[in-house]
């Protein structure tokens, strides 16, 4: 039996086996503090039954590991040990191979698949710190752009399937007059290594909108601003799971992260119309207003948050609205994550946003 991270999007350290107990922790590299992503293949345990334990962290969800037989196609695997620090999988007779994660993880290889589907052009952003060519695609012709960007933190997998959706949405009923500009992988090198992503020092991709940004990613995007940005939507994933004795805490809940005071009736807005998409449609995750992180509330201060993403378009004159959206690893029983439930949410932000264009787009 071998255990490896020899791919893309990979993160273990195999701390040692004794029976059919691995001992594992995930890897941290080059991020200040803790985070929780991992992602590993097994290949030779055909026919075992074997725990993974990750000591005493309690990294593992709800609903148990991600697996999959391929790397791009991703399902849930099974409840994991009542405190989240371990979990047991049964290796059918003929799984010589198979991939397990922290979450639904998003591969390349499934954004490019959607990009010929879909047929989408995939072009090259910039080129990252690490030599990468970092893609994006356009759809449609409008001189008015809306701006999708996903993983500004590395392992934040689920904003990439709800960008699919709205892609998919956009293709299949465009907006008259706009275009999309998407880009999926704004940590470029950290989404190919496995890396968190999350507080990489010295800082990460989504502090970096400042006078001096170090990521040619980043300052490619600014540099969007230039092409008539109208709308902007930051697609993110939160902590891993949340706090049920703490009011506050949206982690289990898709919610927005609000930014620009003086546009605060806007985003209320847009929120109804968002809450309302998702009422309709049973097969999207559910979103509700009363989740989102206002601004100075929790970690959204505004001193912290300004060299964000969502701020720099939030402030961007020439943008109309600009919304960070969270969508949740493992959201809560009854409304729990898919990677369909993700991909219908984008099309509901699709739907919410249209609307809003239409009481908003032109006043």
């Amino acid at each position: 039996m071998t255990i490896d991270r020899d791919y893309i999007g990979g993160n273990i350290h195999v701390l040692g086996a004794e029976g059919d107990m691995v001992r594992v922790e995930n890897e941290l590299r080059d991020t200040q503090g803790d985070w929780f992503y991992w992602a590993f293949r097994v290949r030779g345990a055909a026919g075992r039954t074997l725990t993974f334990d990750f000591g005493d962290k309690a990294w593992v969800g709800p609903w148990g590991a991600a697996v999959s037989h391929d790397g791009v196609n991703w399902t849930w695997g099974g409840a994991a040990s009542e405190d989240g620090k371990r979990f047991t999988y049964a290796f059918a007779p003929d799984e010589a191979e198979v991939y397990f994660c922290h979450d639904l993880h998003y591969a390349p290889a499934r954004f490019e698949r959607a990009a010929v589907e879909l047929k989408l052009s995939v072009q090259e952003l910039t080129v990252s710190r690490g030599g990468g060519s970092v893609p994006y695609v356009t759809l449609g012709a409008g001189e008015r752009r809306i701006l999708l960007t996903a993983r500004h933190h590395a392992c934040e997998s689920t904003g990439d399937y709800v960008m699919e959706g709205i892609l998919r949405a956009f293709a299949a009923d465009p907006m008259e007059g706009f275009s999309v500009i998407a880009v999926p992988f704004v940590d470029y090198d950290g989404v190919i290594h496995g890396d968190q992503g999350k507080n990489r020092a010295p800082h990460d991709h989504n502090r970096d909108y400042t006078d001096a940004s170090i990521y040619p990613e980043v300052r490619a995007i600014k540099a969007l601003a230039e092409q008539n940005i109208y709308y902007a939507l930051d697609l993110h994933s939160p902590w891993h799971r949340g706090n049920p004795g703490n009011p506050e805490d949206s982690t289990d809940y898709i919610h927005l992260v609000r930014k620009n005071r003086e546009k605060q009736a806007m985003q209320d807005s847009f929120s109804a119309l968002f809450e309302r998409e998702t009422a309709r449609d049973p097969r999207a995750l559910r979103y509700e207003g009363t989740h989102d992180v206002h601004i100075n509330m929790l970690w959204n201060q505004e001193g912290v948050m300004k060299s964000s993403c969502g701020a720099f378009y939030a402030f961007e004159p020439r943008t109309r609205l600009a919304v960070t959206v969270e969508s949740p690893y493992y959201g809560l029983a009854g409304n729990a994550v898919t990677a369909e439930a993700l991909v219908e949410e984008g099309r509901c932000l699709y739907r919410a946003l249209r609307a809003f264009h239409r009481e908003h787009g032109e006043a």
